[in-house]
């Protein structure tokens, strides 16, 4: 159960970030990964190690609106998007290095609603769903223009919740996340919404009203069908049927480090990856079996941001923290089940509880780590041999064995 964790901040890692303070990180189709700060939005580039930072300018109109940038997203035409806390919508011209802006006006109705964008998706048919503070807006691609949702005279839809995810299934179907209200599926055409939240006493509704991402997986023993899954806090993993209505949730009791899952990212396995305050669990779909990899496994900061992860093309995750972010490959793991054992090497070799001495006349030529062979004589029947695995991560697990032969 071994992965090689690594950290990024600022001291650390490749380049300078310009915060350690990692919200979104997202990879473009050209395999740059976007990184949001809250001291600006950074662009790597993992093939030159190069990264270019985007800061706000009180001095530059076409600067970032805010350097507290808590979305990115790329649209169907190579359009870079950056959401921020305070300062609207902002899209990223990639050959000028200028930002063009929405905010919200509160005399103009075809303005953001809010200037907190929390959340920026593009859907099959290219809308550009926008989420903010108080409630939603879609972008006209061909006016650049904000069209809050559902539209005049219609009643808001959500306006008083914070949406935490979005997604578009493989049906059609769009589904909102909320930290206040669950789960909400939209009919944008008609704008109504239906809403699933906690239920006393029903164990077959969601565990928490608060939930902070969705991830769409197919069963594995029968790919037609698919769930939802849904990371809450407080309630654990939630595996939703959109065709029964009923969840089943997965806490700490079922091997989950925390009730509270900041974010989570689905492995190239199927395996769902949730960030909890107390480490980051490894959870297989198909058997409900954890695995829970904290300080103890290498990873530097198990405190994790809230929608801060990510999985590469390349099947690498990233996940931000407050003090910068760790990355790594699960499949390091792929066809390895629990057995990764870490090298071994003697450090010692003893006779009669003598350390033996790389010598002429020694049964040892070569240091004990590099001898392949080492001859005693009949008379030299009692020895010891030490020796270390060269890996500390969590070497209560470790179970060691011989065998003599002969």
């Amino acid at each position: 159960y071994r992965i090689r964790f690594h950290d990024w901040n600022r001291e650390t890692g490749h380049g300078k970030l310009t915060s350690n303070y990692i919200w979104p990180i997202y990879e473009d189709r050209e395999g740059v990964i976007w990184i949001g700060t809250l001291a600006g939005l950074n662009a790597w580039h993992p093939t030159s190690g190069q990264i270019t930072h985007y800061v706000h300018d009180p001095e530059n109109p076409a600067s970032l609106s805010d350097n507290a940038v808590i979305a990115v997203s790329e649209d169907s035409r190579g359009g870079l998007w950056a959401g921020t806390f305070t300062g609207g919508l902002n899209r990223l011209n990639r050959q000028t290095g200028a930002f063009q802006h929405w905010r919200h006006d509160p005399g103009d109705p075809q303005s953001l609603p809010h200037n907190l964008v929390g959340r920026i998706y593009e859907d099959r048919s290219g809308t550009l769903w926008i989420a903010t503070a108080q409630g939603l807006a879609t972008l006209s691609r061909e006016q650049d223009r904000v069209i809050r949702y559902p539209g005049p005279g219609a009643k808001p839809v959500m306006q008083d919740q914070y949406i935490s995810d979005m997604l578009e299934d493989r049906e059609g179907h769009f589904w909102i996340a909320t930290l206040q209200g669950g789960l909400h599926r939209l009919d944008r055409r008609q704008g109504s919404v239906r809403q699933w939240r906690t239920e006393p006493g029903n164990p077959h509704a969601i565990s928490a009203n608060a939930v902070t991402d969705i991830i769409e997986l197919p069963d594995r023993a029968h790919p037609a069908k698919y769930y939802l899954w849904l990371g809450t806090e407080g309630g654990g993993l939630n595996r939703f049927d959109p065709q029964t209505g009923r969840f089943r949730a997965f806490t700490e009791a079922d091997g989950l480090a925390d009730n509270t899952l900041s974010s989570m990212v689905a492995d190239e396995a199927g395996n769902i990856w949730c960030a909890t305050p107390k480490g980051l669990t490894q959870f297989d779909p198909a058997t409900g079996s954890c695995r829970t990899y904290d300080g103890r496994d290498g990873i530097p900061n198990v405190q994790f941001n809230p929608w801060a992860g990510l999985k590469t093309r390349a099947g690498r995750l990233f996940f931000g923290t407050p003090e910068g972010m760790i990355y790594f490959d699960p499949q390091q793991l792929a066809g390895k089940g629990s057995d990764l054992p870490p090298p071994l090497v003697f450090t010692s070799l003893e006779v009669f509880n003598r350390p033996v001495k790389i010598g002429k006349d020694s049964p040892l030529q070569v240091s004990v780590s590099e001898a392949q062979t080492v001859r005693l004589s009949h008379r030299e029947d009692i020895f010891s041999l030490t020796f270390a695995a060269l890996d500390y991560t969590r070497p209560e697990q470790n179970r060691y064995a011989y065998q003599m032969e002969g």
